[in-house]
């Protein structure tokens, strides 16, 4: 029975992490001043920040899906009160939720899958 539970244990962690482990050599992150609000990837070590998205009103947070293929970035956009959708390099953008009031933080929830 032990290497029942034993054998249980490794096959989740085979097919589990690589759904949702992220990336361990980027990091995302938004910066905004007066004149555009912008988001941008870095290596772990630094360097030449990347920018990914440009022009956007005062980008509040970023997330990234890493359960889904292609990667998707998630962008809590305070400015435009909405949060907006992108593929991890920064294209494709969608507003997925609109109309809202100082959207300052976004998390996601990869655990519980919704259906709309």
């Amino acid at each position: 029975m032990k290497q029942y539970n034993f054998l249980t244990i490794i096959l989740f962690l085979v097919i589990v992490t690589p759904l949702f482990s992220q990336s361990t050599s980027k990091v995302f992150f938004t910066r905004f001043d007066q004149y555009s609000g912008r988001v941008y990837s870095d290596g772990l070590g630094g360097g030449s920040p990347t920018i990914l998205v440009n022009n956007i009103d005062r980008p509040a947070n970023v997330a990234i899906d890493w359960s889904v293929s292609p990667h998707k970035m998630y962008v809590a956009i305070n400015g435009g009160n909405k949060i907006t959708r992108y593929d991890i390099d920064g294209t494709n953008p969608v507003d997925i939720l609109t109309g809202q009031t100082s959207v300052n933080d976004i998390e996601l929830d990869l655990t519980i899958v919704h259906f709309i």
